[in-house]
C-alpha cells in the first residue's frame, strides 16, 4: 500500500505581519510613542510562536523586531538631544 502525505499549507504568523505592518507604518507616524512598544512586543511574540511546520513569513517578524529597535533608539536620541 501506497502512503499519501497530505501536506496542510503554511500560513503566515498573524503575529509576525503585525509586527512587520506596523513598523512600515511607524515610518509615517513616528511622533506617537507607544506604537514602538507595542510592534516590538508583537514581533518578539510571533517570533516565539513562529513553528516551522505550519508558518510562513518569519522574516516579517525579524524585519519588525529590526525597524521597531531602530525607531526606538532614534526615538530616545531624539528626545534626549
Amino acid at each position: 500500500m501506497q502512503e499519501v502525505t497530505v501536506e496542510k499549507k503554511k500560513k503566515f504568523n498573524g503575529f509576525c505581519l503585525t509586527g512587520f505592518y506596523s513598523a512600515i507604518i511607524s515610518l509615517f507616524i513616528y511622533d506617537i510613542g507607544f506604537i514602538f512598544f507595542i510592534g516590538l512586543m508583537v514581533s518578539i511574540i510571533g517570533l516565539i510562536r513562529y513553528r516551522k511546520d505550519l508558518h510562513k513569513g518569519r522574516w516579517q517578524g525579524v524585519v519588525g523586531v529590526i525597524l521597531h529597535s531602530a525607531y526606538l533608539v532614534l526615538s530616545v536620541i531624539h528626545n534626549h538631544s
